[in-house]
């Protein structure tokens, strides 16, 4: 049984990028040719027997080597500029320590994506019940790409009639 509007606790999600240039700098790392802020997903409806469900999952994304060389360069610039941070710190201690631990967060942030090369991500998908294999076929809404294949929990197996 998939839970509406489900999101774990102490859970951090990554929103969309908010301003222009980090939109456009997001679509073009990823690729996309639609920006973000333009893909609609269609209001949800009564669905049909055995019909696909479109669900929000949490999953493994790998980075691809262009996003990990991005957000090394990122993580350059965020040492450089704690270093400059630290060096105001000095002169006023306590108006600057909030602005280093923010950076020191952000860095902690970018090394851990670099060193694990992946990060869990929400994806809009079609999930698709395969009886024959006894799976859940997640699949990307907008890319159709597939995402996940999970096996069946025990209430999957139940099939369901409108």
């Amino acid at each position: 049984m998939v839970q509406k509007n489900f999101r774990p606790k102490n859970r951090r999600t990554t929103e969309p990028p908010s301003s222009p240039d980090k939109l456009a700098k997001a679509n073009k790392v990823l690729g996309n040719d639609k920006p973000a802020e333009e893909i609609k997903v269609p209001k949800n409806k009564k669905p049909k027997k055995d019909e696909p469900k479109i669900v929000t999952i949490m999953s493994r994304y790998n980075f691809t080597e262009t996003e990990k060389k991005v957000m090394s360069q990122e993580l350059a610039q965020k040492l450089e500029r704690k270093g400059d941070l630290e060096l105001e710190k000095k002169a006023s201690m306590s108006t600057y320590k909030e602005k280093v631990d923010v950076v020191v967060h952000e860095i902690n942030t970018l090394a851990a994506h670099v060193r694990n090369g992946h990060e869990q991500r929400e994806f809009k998908c079609k999930m698709i019940k395969d009886y024959k294999k006894n799976v859940k076929v997640y699949t990307d809404v907008y890319t159709k790409k597939l995402v996940e294949e999970r096996p069946f929990e025990s209430q999957d197996y139940q099939r369901t009639f409108v």
